[in-house]
């Protein structure tokens, strides 16, 4: 690749309305994931364009998207067995040239951009059996009993990126999950997405090479499954 794939890592935040102080309620997991797979009929075009554009690749083990706050381009990772092959398993990341949110029309708003203007960066790396199986693990683990997020009366949440979570389970359902608004710095959604953003680092390394990413890619399985 010439361009590295670059992740976002600011978040939407809450504030009260009356009192100005951030609200102190955390969740340790995540909650439905209504923003990008409702049948309202934008959502459905952004996340046909997102999965057009994005999902070129199987994500049966476990799937990240971010979505961006503004006109920022959208990520997906992707982990998946080749069919072809019993014992390879590959990660994979595509981020659009821009945003795919700017190349939907909305009521009242026209497009600004042509779906045909994106181009997708893309990284692909092997990952080892055990390392698939034990992201596949965490993946279902925290896509079990999601639950519709908690309001707070007089908290806005200020604009900023979604991260969403996906995974097959046995049965080839497909679970869903995204981020909470709030969440603990230091518990399992946290956590998680520190994997996702690692699993991207391991496909598309920094100049420390991968053999460092996957070092910390395996001590922070460690660490997740110890929780």
């Amino acid at each position: 690749m010439t361009a590295r794939i670059a992740f976002l890592t600011f978040a939407a935040v809450g504030y009260s309305l009356t009192s100005g102080a951030e609200p102190t309620h955390s969740k340790e997991g995540l909650v439905t994931a209504e923003i990008l797979f409702s049948n309202d009929p934008v959502t459905l075009a952004y996340r046909r364009a997102i999965e057009r554009t994005l999902y070129s690749t199987p994500g049966e083990l476990a799937r990240f998207i971010q979505l961006p706050g503004h006109t920022d381009p959208e990520t997906v990772v992707s982990l998946y067995q080749v069919k072809q092959s019993n014992r390879k398993y590959m990660v994979s990341c595509t981020q659009a040239s821009s945003s795919l949110w700017e190349t939907i029309p909305r009521p009242g708003a026209i497009a600004t951009k042509s779906a045909s203007t994106i181009r997708v960066l893309r990284c692909d790396a092997e990952v080892s059996p055990t390392m698939a199986s034990a992201i596949h693990d965490i993946w279902l683990r925290m896509l079990t009993n999601v639950t519709p997020e908690l309001t707070h009366p007089g908290v806005v949440y200020l604009e900023g990126t979604m991260e969403i979570f996906t995974a097959m389970n046995g049965s080839g359902r497909e679970l869903r999950g995204a981020r909470p608004h709030e969440y603990a710095k230091n518990g399992r959604v946290s956590a998680l997405i520190e994997l996702a953003f690692l699993l991207k680092a391991y496909c598309d390394p920094p100049p420390e090479g991968r053999d460092v990413v996957a070092r910390k890619l395996m001590e922070a399985v460690k660490d997740f499954s110890s929780r």
